[in-house]
């Protein structure tokens, strides 16, 4: 129950963002659809909003943390009969939907500039969708996503430990988070090329044009977020009230 309110909490908090950066992204893609003429550039453009959910998931574990902070809403959340644990958990599950919505913001407009750009493109991706179900390609897709989305996973929660240990050191936090940041991301990579992830790819490889998606991975990256997730809700309990 503590939970589910504290998600609420979350969304209640948020949504106005969203809501914002939606705009954002509205008014931008207007300004690539009326302004640049050729269409393939229209396109291209499109794509590089994609990087706004990534953005999103990389910066927004600092801000969450810090603002309960800069709110002094943290004494609040501590008096609460739940864990850190709990609290970073509902945290990391709104940012899940909001890079979700963000990322479907996004590809909105991006869909509808392929499909404008020229005669006969609408017609064209039913074929490609048609084919993509005929040929049972449609797990290929899901697994090609899935990694996607496993490799934003511990981003928001690295996010999470570093911010806390800045919190611990006052007023250079930001300099301290930082730093902490760029530890884990080193470790991260380091470990990421003893499993051979950077050699052969983060957990994709093909044979006889069907994706295979490494189970160590996979593994990897949910138990990696998991003791981040852990770590971070530690840290939060053992602040001084």
């Amino acid at each position: 129950m503590h939970f589910w309110m504290l998600f609420r909490k979350e969304v209640e908090q948020n949504y106005q963002w969203v809501l914002g950066a939606a705009a954002v992204i509205l008014l931008l893609s207007l300004v690539i659809q009326f302004q640049v003429k050729d269409s393939s550039v229209r396109a291209a453009l499109s794509a590089m909003l994609l990087g706004l959910p990534f953005l999103d998931a990389l910066v927004k574990g600092f801000y969450q943390i810090r603002n309960e902070y800069a709110r002094n809403t943290h004494y609040f959340l501590r008096s609460l009969p739940t864990s850190g644990l709990h609290i970073l958990a509902s945290k990391y599950l709104w940012l899940a939907v909001e890079v979700l919505l963000l990322t479907v913001f996004v590809l909105l407009p991006v869909f509808y500039f392929i499909l404008t750009s020229q005669p006969g493109a609408f017609q064209q991706l039913m074929d490609g969708l048609r084919d993509i179900l005929a040929r049972n390609q449609l797990g290929e897709f899901l697994k090609v996503l899935s990694v996607v989305v496993l490799a934003v996973l511990p981003l928001p929660v690295m996010a999470y430990v570093s911010q806390l240990v800045g919190q611990r050191v006052g007023k250079v936090e930001w300099l301290v988070g930082g730093v902490t940041y760029i530890l884990l991301s080193w470790v991260g990579i380091t470990l990421y090329d003893q499993l051979h992830f950077l050699k052969d790819g983060p957990g994709l490889t093909m044979a006889n044009s069907t994706v295979e998606v490494s189970l160590t991975y996979v593994v990897f990256q949910i138990t990696v977020s998991a003791l981040l997730l852990l770590l971070a809700g530690w840290l939060f309990d053992q602040q001084d009230l």
